[in-house]
């Protein structure tokens, strides 16, 4: 009915069942005389046949699309991950980079609209880009890092007064490798010792068996200097953190970390010569619980409930893995150049 209407039916491949079960073998009879009354030619990969005011195609969807004039979103090319939605005067993309590379390149639209904003969903900040748009799709330079995301915003809309986006340049990057020192703030089952670390890991790591069992908070701390102080960026770059992160620098809260780049902009709150750089991180609940199960704590205190696993059988977390809990790697102090 839809095709005889006008609409444009598209399939990989001819259906061979029909949907429920009710007169199901008498639906599947009129499903194979339907078939047989559609008459298919055209192309290897795609045939095609008029039916009413529309059109049925069956096989390489991509090409069917194309015969009826539905252009792909080529943004799939460069490996981003993208959903779109039309609003009242342009359109919203919501994309994101899933790749263990920096995307820095210059990508093509489906749509778009005079103008372009980049919305950063983590912290709410809105910067104004450059587009060149054609009257129906737009291209403009993406610059995303590894896990990262933006909300791009295409409008005709007058945006004079958004500032504008810079695109980021490293200058120049400083490791902190000075000593770390490691104290449980508070959590259990008991507080493990404080501990200095000459190469930053996880406190699950360190070798003493009351880390494996802590779950809390647990604080990093160490010292850096900066001989010379410039009004560029500075953003401090961690290579994990399990699971969140809220840094402290001179005492200031610089803010938290809890997704992939685990990366802040610290640039108001460092200063030329000595920092302190604090770190407290707080790790989930498992490695806690896998301690009780272990020791036949009883800490499932609940009624009219049972406690299951993913199979639905009695928890048992005894033979659970140690979950990674912490800061590992390098921690960097990056100059960013913005042009």
């Amino acid at each position: 009915n839809q095709a005889m209407a006008g609409a444009h039916i598209i399939y990989s491949k001819w259906p061979r069942e029909v949907v429920g079960f009710k007169d199901y073998r008498l639906k599947e009879e009129e499903l194979v005389d339907l078939i047989s009354n559609v008459n298919l030619s055209g192309q290897t990969g795609l045939q095609s046949a008029p039916l009413g005011a529309g059109h049925i195609y069956v096989g390489n969807i991509e090409m069917a699309l194309n015969k009826v004039g539905v252009d792909r979103e080529k943004l799939l090319d460069a490996h981003v991950k993208s959903i779109s939605r039309k609003t009242a005067d342009g359109y919203y993309y919501f994309i994101a980079n899933h790749e263990n590379r920096t995307l820095d390149k210059e990508l093509e639209f489906k749509f778009g609209a005079e103008n372009v904003l980049f919305m950063n969903p983590l912290n709410g900040e809105v910067k104004k880009g450059n587009c060149k748009y054609d009257g129906q799709g737009a291209t403009f330079r993406v610059f995303l890092k590894p896990g990262s995301s933006m909300i791009v915003r295409f409008t005709n809309k007058k945006v004079d007064t958004v500032p504008d986006f810079i695109y980021p340049k490293t200058i120049k990057t400083q490791e902190l490798n000075n000593i770390w020192d490691f104290k449980a703030l508070k959590g259990g089952p008991e507080l493990p010792p404080e501990m200095a670390i000459n190469e930053l890991k996880f406190w699950t790591d360190l070798p003493d068996t009351s880390y494996t069992h802590f779950a809390g908070i647990g604080e990093y701390s160490t010292v850096f200097s900066l001989s010379s102080r410039s009004n560029n960026q500075y953003i401090l770059k961690f290579s994990e953190v399990e699971t969140t992160a809220k840094v402290f620098i001179n005492e200031k809260e610089a803010g938290t970390l809890w997704s992939y780049p685990y990366e802040l902009d610290v640039s108001e709150y460092i200063q030329q010569g000595k920092n302190d750089l604090r770190v407290e991180v707080c790790n989930l609940g498992s490695n806690r619980i896998r301690y009780m199960d272990q020791q036949g704590v009883n800490w499932k205190k609940f009624h009219n409930i049972n406690i299951v696993d993913l199979n639905y059988k009695k928890l048992d977390a005894s033979n659970w893995d140690v979950l990674s809990s912490g800061l590992n790697g390098k921690v960097e102090l990056l100059e960013i150049e913005n042009h």
